[in-house]
């Protein structure tokens, strides 16, 4: 459901962490899309605070050699 509701909150405008709130507030885009609960900006920022230059690095590596 995070990583559903990260993409559809830069679909409606948000630019900013902060703005990621677009969707926990919008009752109309969690009926359209069967989401019974949304994530707050708090849970994506801990998403993304998990990565850092070697994890993604090695990731990359991983992708390329197929």
């Amino acid at each position: 459901m995070l990583i559903e509701q990260f993409p559809v909150s830069l679909w409606c405008g948000a630019n900013r962490f902060s703005q990621l709130e677009i969707n926990r507030h919008d009752r109309v885009l969690a009926r359209v899309f069967g989401w019974t609960k949304c994530v707050g900006r708090r849970a994506v920022v801990r998403l993304f605070e998990r990565f850092d230059l070697a994890t993604s690095s090695r990731v990359q590596l991983s992708n390329n050699l197929g």
